[in-house]
């Protein structure tokens, strides 16, 4: 069982490392990138003459382009925590216990 859970976790690690390496080497990603922060720009800057019918959709807009952004960020840091705990799972005498009785 810890076996899989293992190969599962370092699947997972080289699909996060492809994910994040290739959206920072990629033009396009770059420029969608850059489409989508003058997007949440725009709707910084005007989010005041929007009539009250339309502001759940712009907070809506506001929040997908802030998931957007963010993205290789997200992969990063589920990188990281993959790393952690393959860490964990291959050094298990390096994880410290602490024991709450004895407090």
């Amino acid at each position: 069982m810890e076996e899989q859970y293992k190969e599962e976790l370092q699947d997972r690690l080289t699909k996060c490392i492809e994910v994040v390496d290739s959206l920072e080497s990629t033009k396009a990603w770059q420029i969608l990138l850059e489409d989508t922060k003058k997007q949440q720009d725009q709707i910084d800057r005007n989010w005041q003459d929007v009539g009250d019918d339309k502001m759940a959709t712009l907070k809506s807009l506001k929040r997908a382009t802030m998931h957007v952004i963010t993205i290789p960020d997200q992969y990063r840091q589920e990188k990281e925590t993959i790393i952690k705990e393959l860490e964990t799972i291959n050094n298990p005498e390096s994880e410290i216990v602490k024991d709450y009785d004895s407090e």
